[in-house]
């Protein structure tokens, strides 16, 4: 008799992982209502280059990582610039090669407590975690300042349920994606939820997107070497593009583009562009089976279906986000990830 329950249930146990599996692929979900077919366009002549912002190493009192650790992930992942930030100081330069840039992160504090965090790099400012209750910015919103729209380590830990079933659920697909499963928790971010705090707390600044990576258990013998969190995972879930019209041949041109904000958030390795001509903003993108919506004020206002979208541009200030699918059953559209998010679009 109690063969009968062990076989029933490891056949519970398949179906369970099963549908489990289907939702990892499937899900979320988002239904679209009329939306706009973009035309071809032309791809946009930009010299492009990536990079990943935020990084912590052994340099940090919270961190553990090495040098050389960054370096193997920048080039497995074909990253061209890593901007390391450790905490309060700048050591890291003494390894600094021709594609780290290194800056710090500081808090800021006054007789009232923590009012802030900023990240440095040369004249770039960067305010670092502002949605975060114990560094929400509490001084003047200069003009100058760069914003971290999406700080990975926060929205991970803000979305921590979502991550644990989509670690779960990635068991059976890593085995043959290997580090492409990285993508598979994009769906578990909310670029729009970031946005809308971005407008509630009065921004209108440039934004970037961050990792604050901190590497916590570090495990090295001969042949072994195991980090947690490892920079490939980070790397590989998010990096920025930065673009311009004239080359990109120094740091310093790097950083310039970003201080003028041109960058675009990117969940995958391909990037994706957003750019005026004629008083609309296109967006290019680099798949198919995609879409972009204009959220205005955080306002979701229009949406194109396709890997090409031309939006009138708004008279609010406004941010373009892009998602691919899996695939749609009329309007409902299966395994929504994000791919980008532009910079901010001021009318």
């Amino acid at each position: 008799m109690w063969i009968i329950f062990v076989i029933i249930g490891i056949y519970a146990f398949i179906i369970a992982f099963g549908i489990l599996e289907l939702l990892f692929f499937i899900l979320p979900v988002k239904s679209l209502k009329n939306p706009s077919k973009g035309q071809p366009i032309d791809p946009p002549e930009f010299y492009v280059k990536s990079f990943v912002f935020h990084i912590h190493t052994e340099f940090s009192y919270d961190s553990l990582g090495k040098p050389e650790d960054i370096e193997t992930a920048r080039k497995e992942e074909a990253i061209d610039y890593a901007i390391i930030t450790d905490h309060e100081n700048t050591h890291y330069k003494c390894f600094e090669n021709d594609h780290t840039i290194v800056g710090k992160e500081q808090k800021i504090t006054t007789e009232k407590g923590i009012v802030g965090s900023l990240i440095s790099v040369e004249d770039l400012k960067v305010v670092a975690h502002p949605f975060k209750k114990k560094y929400i910015w509490r001084l003047p919103k200069e003009e100058d300042l760069v914003i971290e729209l999406i700080d990975l380590r926060d929205a991970i830990i803000a979305s921590k349920y979502k991550m644990l079933w989509r670690y779960i659920g990635s068991l059976i697909p890593k085995i043959f994606l290997k580090k492409r499963i990285y993508r598979f928790f994009a769906p578990a971010l909310t670029p729009e939820a970031y946005i809308k705090k971005y407008v509630e707390q009065g921004w209108r600044n440039p934004v970037i997107g961050g990792l604050d990576h901190h590497v916590k258990i570090y495990v090295r013998e001969v042949g072994i070497r195991l980090l947690i969190p490892s920079y490939k995972w980070s790397f590989g879930m998010l990096r920025n593009f930065v673009f311009s019209k004239s080359k990109l041949e120094t740091k310093k041109d790097i950083i310039e583009n970003i201080k003028k904000g041109h960058t675009v958030i990117s969940f995958v390795d391909r990037p994706s562009f957003f750019f005026e001509k004629e008083n609309h903003i296109l967006a290019y993108l680099p798949y198919e089976n995609s879409f972009s919506i204009l959220y205005e004020e955080g306002i979701p206002k229009s949406t194109f279906l396709g890997g090409y979208a031309s939006f009138e541009k708004p008279q609010k200030p406004s941010f373009i986000v892009a998602y691919s699918y899996m695939f749609n059953i009329k309007n409902l559209y299966f395994g929504v990830k994000p791919i980008a998010i532009s910079n901010i679009i001021l009318p």
